[in-house]
C-alpha cells in the first residue's frame, strides 16, 4: 500500500427532506478533523453533498476517504463506498456522530 498523503473527507445529504428542520445538527466533525490532518501534513479536502456535488474525480484520486453520517444517510454511504470500491481499493474509514471512528472493512457489502 502506498503512503497516504491525499485524503478525502465527505458528508453525505441527508435522503430525508425534513430532516433539518426536525434536527439541529452542526457538522463539524469533519471540518475539524480535515483542519487537524492538514496541520499534520497532508493534503485534505472536505465535500459536503448538502451544500455542492461530490466531485467524484476529486476524490477518486485520494489514497483515503473517510465519511460522516447520521442514520438517514447510511445507505447512502453505502452507495458512495460502492461506487469507489468498483473504481478502486484503497483505505475508508467511517466517523459517526459521536466521533467515533470505525475502518469500512467492518462493513461488508
Amino acid at each position: 500500500m502506498k503512503p497516504i498523503q491525499k485524503i478525502a473527507l465527505i458528508s453525505p445529504n441527508p435522503r430525508f427532506p425534513d430532516f433539518e428542520k426536525r434536527f439541529y445538527m452542526t457538522e463539524n466533525a469533519l471540518p475539524l478533523i480535515g483542519t487537524v490532518l492538514k496541520q499534520a501534513g497532508y493534503e485534505v479536502e472536505v465535500f459536503m453533498e448538502r451544500i455542492a456535488p461530490i466531485p467524484w474525480e476529486r476524490v477518486l484520486q485520494a489514497d483515503l476517504v473517510g465519511f460522516s453520517a447520521v442514520t438517514c444517510s447510511v445507505n447512502c454511504v453505502y452507495e458512495m463506498v460502492q461506487r469507489i470500491k468498483d473504481v478502486e481499493i484503497f483505505p475508508l474509514f467511517w466517523v459517526d456522530l459521536m466521533h467515533r471512528c470505525y475502518p469500512m472493512m467492518l462493513f461488508s457489502m
